[in-house]
């Protein structure tokens, strides 16, 4: 599953920490950062975060079966 979104008046370090604070509420375990993607895992998926463009900002989120 994927989706994607731009994101306006915002920059990736406020989407990180978004994400940061709230995923673990849900569950998800934050793994880290590599390059522009943020990781997260829970039951088995693997949520990627992905900063695709700085200006506007466009962020792809992507969740699929942890192998």
């Amino acid at each position: 599953r994927q989706r994607q979104m731009c994101i306006r008046d915002s920059g990736f370090k406020s989407v990180k920490k978004f994400y940061v604070d709230t995923l673990p509420q849900l569950g998800w375990t934050y793994q880290g950062q590599r390059g522009n993607s943020l990781l997260f895992y829970r039951d088995g998926e693997a949520l990627e975060i992905v900063k695709e463009s700085a200006k506007p900002l466009n962020v792809r989120f992507t969740i699929k079966n942890q192998i």
